[in-house]
């Protein structure tokens, strides 16, 4: 066979080249097939006795198999990726020494066939076999830059393409494992033994261009140089494989399931010794998968709810309990492998006790509760007219919202209309908090009376982020107030300076949440002490003594009693002043403080009018007959009685775990100094919040009232600490708890004698 040829000296030279096809008899190639048939007929019936006899008995000896088993058909197909670099292949014709050897390629694995699966144990793991053919054929280039000669003689460039075509077909065994991660999706891997059933491989010439060139042996552009079986092939091969698989339902059942797959598999070996050769193949494929028996676990519940009616019956002579009505609703919810059934049942019980006569009676008396706990029928009722001076301190601190420079909703915010007529003297009387809520009204009010005095903002930011962006928030925030007193009180932002910091001077601990809260502020700060002045409020009230009621009832109920209620009328103006209820039980007495009641001590009231009604569950009423209870009133207007002024100071607020004082604190006791008199009497408590151990709470406490007590050094005092005191202000906001951590100085003056 010839072909037009090269020459490097002289390219109108012809090149004759070889080039063969090795004969093989029809009785050889036949024989070597049918022996490959037997061969594999005699595999395929160890695969299928491992699967009929020895699977069952793993399944029921030694792993303990789930009785669910899969058989599945599958199909795939990817790219299959091969390596290679072969210059020469035993048994073929040799590229020429200087052509490139045959470089890398990708081809198609396809394959097809059947699997079996199990689960192990009832758990997320699942295992089972799979026999499949495949076919990975490629085809591996490389090209020849060559010289033509014409008709006439002359030379032609042109370029010759060798194809190196790879056959190579296999029966898989593949043992695998599958771990559920999700109801219906599985993780994959397992070792693939590989066994060759055909190999080939052929070598071919095309010529590229000229395109009118031909070869003299085949008489076109193509030809076939060579073909053999693929040289040291390993007869058997490993490989190992990873993937994932997803299942879609097809019936309602679950006794078909789709269920698509990608996997990713390696040889672990190359596959012929002689040759610098490998590949990867990528798959994706669908498996129809059938259970024969699909049976799922069945986990069912009930839950069991019974309602009782009592019912007092004179016919009957003992107890009876009846099941009226049993009702039973099941619900139903399943996964892939699980059948939920929850199953509520509802009963109606009657139980009829036995009552012929049922006796009813209700009788209630009431007495006054002296100071020293005696009882007594009738009473003199002292009112007691008491001044109370409240000083009220402004806490100095606005506290922020995480990660936010808008004022809270919490803080009163006017708008300049309601500022012109904002009174502080219109400020609740006894309630603090309302009155720190509204700071920067106190503020802008008092900078609008002293004009010199300057305000200084420190904004701390304890939030999360950069450097950056804490100080750029900490300003966006204290911008925010400048252009509240700006706006709504007219105050020159040129007498407002600020500073920024990330934590305060005497911080909270940063390394808790509530810590944070409390670190998160806008202090405020002057260098006029009126601007930041404490609140004095003034309020006149009225306390009775003795001022609690005790009612004592008696009840006599066969039926069992339901309710139960005592009316209180005032005997002045037959109005009703209030109503006590209760159910089923009654208790033994009954303490009712009437001192916050006006209606009580109207002026010439003498008694207080009460009843007591009872109802059991056969619903019969009882009524006992209106009693008073009689008092007489002393009034202060009595000169022989005394008036009582009580002054109430509030030193708030101590630092975090503090008890030191400041100067804020010592301005506070020269006012103490100034109201206190020989004969005030003087108590002085201290409480925390709520934060730390209860125990050194209370030491805490009481080490603030005695530093306060030392310092002011006067007779007739009263120290005590009360520590945490969650009641008077709310310790989940961080002004709740600075107010909490405080000490309350309480003068009271009792002055005998007209003024």
């Amino acid at each position: 066979m010839r072909a037009y040829g090269r020459s490097h000296n002289d390219r109108r030279v012809i090149l004759l080249r070889p080039s063969y096809i090795q004969s093989r008899s029809a009785i050889v190639y036949i024989s070597k097939y049918v022996v490959r048939a037997v061969r594999w007929c005699l595999l395929c019936g160890v695969v299928l006795f491992v699967f009929a006899v020895l699977g069952p008995r793993v399944h029921a000896q030694s792993l303990r198999i789930d009785t669910t088993f899969n058989i599945s058909f599958r199909f795939d197909a990817g790219p299959s990726f091969h390596e290679a670099d072969i210059h020469t292949v035993p048994g073929l014709t040799p590229l020429p020494a200087d052509v490139a050897a045959y470089g890398s390629a990708t081809g198609v694995s396809t394959g097809f066939g059947l699997a079996w699966d199990t689960r192990i144990d009832s758990s997320n793991l699942l295992w089972g076999f799979s026999l499949a053919w495949r076919d990975r054929s490629v085809v591996l280039e490389t090209e020849e830059p060559t010289t033509f000669t014409d008709i006439n003689g002359g030379p032609i460039s042109g370029l010759i393409r060798h194809n190196l075509e790879l056959g190579y077909r296999q029966i898989a065994l593949r043992p695998e494992l599958f771990f559920r991660v999700a109801p219906a999706l599985h993780l994959r891997s397992g070792i693939s033994l590989d066994l060759t059933l055909e190999s080939t491989a052929s070598q071919n010439q095309t010529i590229v261009f000229p395109e009118n060139r031909r070869f003299e042996e085949s008489g076109s552009n193509q030809l076939t140089v060579d073909a053999r079986d693929i040289p040291d092939l390993r007869g058997i091969q490993l490989e190992f494989m990873v993937g994932a698989s997803y299942d879609f339902p097809i019936d309602d059942l679950h006794a078909f399931v789709a269920r698509p797959y990608a996997e990713l598999s390696r040889p672990l070996f190359a596959p012929a010794a002689a040759m610098k050769w490998n590949y990867t193949d990528l798959r994706a494929g669908l498996e129809i998968v059938w259970t024969p028996n699909a049976p799922k676990f069945d986990i069912r519940d009930t839950t069991i709810i019974r309602d009782t009616t009592v019912r007092l019956t004179p016919d009957v002579a003992d107890q009876q309990t009846l099941l009226i009505s049993s009702r039973g609703l099941d619900s139903v919810s399943e996964d892939y492998s699980t059948r939920y059934t929850h199953t509520t049942v509802t009963q109606e019980y009657l139980r009829m006790l036995p009552q012929p006569h049922p006796l009813i009676n209700s009788n209630i008396e009431a007495r006054f509760v002296l100071s020293d706990g005696r009882l007594a029928e009738s009473a003199l009722v002292n009112i007691e007219e008491v001044i109370e001076n409240n000083v009220i301190n402004l806490l100095p601190y606005i506290f922020f919202d995480l990660q936010s420079g808008e004022l809270p909703d919490k803080y009163q915010q006017l708008i300049p209309d309601e500022g012109q007529v904002f009174s502080v003297g219109a400020l609740p009387k006894r309630s603090t908090l309302e009155v720190y809520y509204n700071l920067l009204n106190i503020v802008g009010y008092r900078l609008q009376k002293a004009p010199t005095a300057k305000l200084v903002l420190t904004s701390c930011n304890d939030d999360p982020g950069t450097v950056r962006q804490k100080r750029s928030l900490a300003q966006q925030r204290a911008a925010r107030i400048i252009g509240y007193l700006e706006h709504v009180w007219s105050i020159d932002r040129r007498r407002i300076r600020t500073n920024v910091k990330r934590l305060p001077s005497t911080p909270s601990p940063a390394s808790s949440a509530i810590g944070r809260d409390e670190n998160r502020r806008v202090e405020l700060s002057s260098d006029d002490s009126s601007i930041l002045a404490p609140i004095i409020v003034r309020d006149t009230t009225k306390n009775a003594d003795p001022s609690v009621i005790r009612f004592l009832p008696d009840v006599i109920t066969e039926a069992g009693l339901a309710t139960w209620q005592i009316d209180l009328v005032s005997a002045a103006g037959g109005n009703k002043i209030h109503t006590i209820r209760g159910q089923n039980t009654i208790p033994e007495f009954i303490d009712w403080d009437f001192n916050n009641n006006s209606d009580v001590l109207q002026p010439g009231a003498t008694a207080l009018k009460y009843q007591l009604i009872i109802e059991d569950y056969l619903g019969t009423r009882d009524s006992s007959a209106v009693e008073d209870l009689l008092f007489e009133q002393i009034h202060p207007d009595d000169e022989e009685f005394a008036d009582v002024t009580v002054n109430r100071y509030s030193l708030m607020s101590f630092d975090y775990n503090l008890f030191n004082l400041t100067d804020y604190h010592r301005r506070i006791l020269q006012l103490v100094r100034a109201a206190a008199t020989k004969s005030s009497n003087i108590r002085i408590l201290g409480s925390t919040d709520v934060i730390g151990d209860v125990a050194y709470n209370l030491q805490l406490s009481r080490k603030r009232a005695e530093t306060i007590a030392d310092t002011l050094n006067l007779p007739t005092i009263q120290v005590s600490g009360i520590g945490e005191d969650p009641v008077t202000f709310p310790n989940d906001l961080p002004e709740g708890r600075f107010y909490s951590r405080r000490v309350d100085i309480i003068l009271r003056d009792e002055k005998t004698g007209p003024e």
